[in-house]
């Protein structure tokens, strides 16, 4: 960490953060390897502009994040998602890639600090249509279909079936299930 603090505040490193390898990985697709937080409050700040540049297989960093094992995931994504970085760009792609991923992986956490913090419409970026249709082989175990319908259960399943006490819009409804949770998962 001291290195990188230190390379970081060398006059000229501003070439070298924009370096891409030849699998069109950035500095923040390596440093989503170990979903280090420090390593990406140090970072982040260098790449507003190309927060969310995607590698040769179309993964941003956030959503490399999303995909690691790391405990460490849910820091790092909040910061990337603190970020001052036009997040809330026209394109709707990359939000739905990263929640996608949450959701066919089953991460109840994952999804709420997307959808709460990120500021994620689940609706748009779950529902089936464009380039948010998944193959088949992208298709969770079950095969299902219905992504937007498999976050609505993994946050019922978590808040116990209280989702009968509430009215509202599908975006609305599953941004309080989502919100409540994140408060009481990650808010000490």
């Amino acid at each position: 960490m001291k290195i990188v603090k230190f390379l970081l505040g060398e006059n000229g490193i501003e070439a070298h953060l924009r370096y891409r390898n030849f699998r069109g990985e950035n500095v923040l697709h390596l440093a989503s390897k170990f979903c280090n937080p420090d390593l990406f409050r140090l970072l982040v700040p260098h790449f507003q502009e190309d927060i969310n540049e995607e590698d040769d297989k179309g993964d941003t960093a956030l959503k490399r994040v999303i995909e690691s094992p790391s405990t460490s995931r849910y820091d790092a994504a909040r910061i990337l998602l603190h970020s001052s970085a036009n997040w809330n760009s026209d394109s709707m792609e990359w939000k739905g890639n990263a929640l996608q991923a949450a959701v066919l992986r089953r991460d109840v956490d994952t999804c709420c600090v997307l959808i709460w913090i990120g500021n994620i419409n689940p609706v748009s970026a779950l529902t089936c249509g464009g380039q948010s249709q998944m193959n088949s082989q992208e298709r969770g175990p079950k095969n299902e279909d219905d992504r937007l319908g498999t976050l609505v259960d993994l946050l019922n399943f978590e808040q116990e079936g209280n989702s009968a006490h509430l009215d509202g819009s599908v975006e609305g409804i599953i941004r309080s299930l989502a919100k409540k949770h994140y408060l009481s998962r990650f808010v000490v």
